[in-house]
């Protein structure tokens, strides 16, 4: 499990011709400046337990970019939330905010330089990285 920041998707199918696509957007996009807003939790599994980020234009702007070159299949894609994932799974909450207690404090800034494409198993609730791409 690699910590991220997902800002498209899902996909189901990704092939060679939106892999370029993304790419191509990758290597024309500068570095993005995050700002981390808190550690938090939700019943939901994949969102189990996060850091918040601060919804800016920048990354609003980056994430329209690929939605307008290789639009996601699903509704799913257009509720940006962006976080960073941190755990995923079906923790009690007072696990969760006895964990939180426990975290140390958060960097409030971030610069994300890449972007990575990573091919997800719900059912086996695996996912691995395909490519990374640096930002220019």
């Amino acid at each position: 499990f690699e910590i991220h920041l997902s800002l498209i998707g899902p996909f189901f199918k990704m092939d060679s011709s939106k892999i370029l696509e993304i790419k191509k957007i990758a290597k024309s996009s500068f570095n993005i400046p995050a700002i981390l807003l808190k550690y938090d939790y939700s019943s939901y599994k994949y969102t189990s337990l996060y850091i918040d980020v601060l919804k800016t234009k920048d990354l609003i702007n980056l994430r329209n970019k690929f939605i307008k070159a290789i639009p996601p299949h699903t509704n799913y894609a257009y509720k940006f939330e962006p976080h960073i994932s941190l755990f995923y799974g079906n923790a009690e909450t007072f696990e969760k905010t006895q964990l939180i207690s426990k975290l140390p404090s958060i960097d409030r800034k971030i610069n994300i330089n890449k972007i990575c494409i990573t091919h997800i198993d719900e059912k086996l609730d695996q996912w691995k990285i395909i490519e990374r791409i640096k930002l220019n």
